[in-house]
Protein backbone atom coordinates (compact mmCIF):
# COMPACT_ATOMS: atom_id res chain seq x y z
CA UNK A 1 0.00 0.00 0.00
CA UNK A 2 1.46 3.32 -1.01
CA UNK A 3 1.35 6.65 0.75
CA UNK A 4 -1.42 7.87 -1.55
CA UNK A 5 -3.60 4.80 -0.99
CA UNK A 6 -6.86 5.68 0.73
CA UNK A 7 -7.98 3.53 3.63
CA UNK A 8 -11.67 2.67 3.54
CA UNK A 9 -13.81 4.00 6.37
CA UNK A 10 -14.62 1.53 9.11
CA UNK A 11 -16.86 1.65 12.13
CA UNK A 12 -15.29 -0.89 14.47
CA UNK A 13 -13.06 0.51 17.16
CA UNK A 14 -9.72 -1.22 17.55
CA UNK A 15 -9.04 -2.50 21.04
CA UNK A 16 -6.23 -4.73 22.31
CA UNK A 17 -8.13 -8.00 21.72
CA UNK A 18 -9.16 -7.07 18.17
CA UNK A 19 -5.63 -5.88 17.39
CA UNK A 20 -4.16 -9.18 18.54
CA UNK A 21 -6.71 -11.04 16.41
CA UNK A 22 -5.77 -9.00 13.32
CA UNK A 23 -2.01 -9.08 13.90
CA UNK A 24 -1.34 -12.21 11.82
CA UNK A 25 -3.49 -10.93 8.94
CA UNK A 26 -1.64 -7.61 8.90
CA UNK A 27 1.73 -9.35 9.17
CA UNK A 28 0.88 -11.60 6.22
CA UNK A 29 -0.20 -8.67 4.07
CA UNK A 30 2.90 -6.64 4.94
CA UNK A 31 5.15 -9.61 4.07
CA UNK A 32 3.38 -10.01 0.71
CA UNK A 33 3.73 -6.29 0.01
CA UNK A 34 7.41 -6.35 0.98
CA UNK A 35 8.06 -9.42 -1.19
CA UNK A 36 6.38 -7.76 -4.17
CA UNK A 37 7.66 -4.21 -3.73
CA UNK A 38 10.65 -4.39 -1.39
CA UNK A 39 10.90 -3.21 2.20
CA UNK A 40 10.54 0.56 2.47
CA UNK A 41 13.43 2.36 4.14
CA UNK A 42 11.15 4.60 6.19
CA UNK A 43 7.50 4.52 7.22
CA UNK A 44 5.42 7.33 8.70
CA UNK A 45 2.71 6.15 11.10
CA UNK A 46 0.01 8.47 12.39
CA UNK A 47 -1.98 6.21 14.65
CA UNK A 48 -3.04 5.50 18.18
CA UNK A 49 -0.98 3.09 20.33
CA UNK A 50 -3.33 0.08 19.96
CA UNK A 51 -2.48 -0.02 16.26
CA UNK A 52 1.18 -0.73 17.06
CA UNK A 53 0.15 -4.24 18.15
CA UNK A 54 -0.64 -4.90 14.48
CA UNK A 55 2.99 -4.12 13.61
CA UNK A 56 4.69 -6.27 16.25
CA UNK A 57 6.00 -8.73 13.66
CA UNK A 58 7.22 -5.92 11.42
CA UNK A 59 9.32 -4.57 14.27
CA UNK A 60 10.99 -7.97 14.66
CA UNK A 61 12.20 -8.17 11.05
CA UNK A 62 15.94 -7.68 10.63
CA UNK A 63 15.29 -5.62 7.47
CA UNK A 64 12.54 -3.54 9.08
CA UNK A 65 12.12 0.06 7.99
CA UNK A 66 12.77 3.03 10.22
CA UNK A 67 9.41 3.94 11.77
CA UNK A 68 8.37 7.51 12.50
CA UNK A 69 5.42 7.26 14.88
CA UNK A 70 3.05 10.09 15.73
CA UNK A 71 0.58 8.86 18.35
CA UNK A 72 -1.83 11.77 18.06
CA UNK A 73 -4.32 11.01 15.25
CA UNK A 74 -4.56 14.77 14.72
CA UNK A 75 -0.78 15.19 14.57
CA UNK A 76 -0.76 16.43 10.99
CA UNK A 77 1.69 19.27 11.65
CA UNK A 78 4.22 16.72 12.98
CA UNK A 79 3.52 14.43 10.01
CA UNK A 80 4.01 17.34 7.61
CA UNK A 81 7.37 18.07 9.24
CA UNK A 82 8.52 14.46 8.66
CA UNK A 83 7.31 14.54 5.05
CA UNK A 84 9.06 17.88 4.50
CA UNK A 85 12.26 16.35 5.87
CA UNK A 86 11.84 13.51 3.37
CA UNK A 87 11.21 16.10 0.61
CA UNK A 88 7.85 14.50 -0.10
CA UNK A 89 6.22 16.09 -3.17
Amino acid sequence: MGADHLIAAYDQRLDADRAEGLRLIVNGQLRRDFAANGVPRRVLLVLEPDYLVLLTDLLALPERPVLHWISDPHGWPQAAAVLDEWRWP
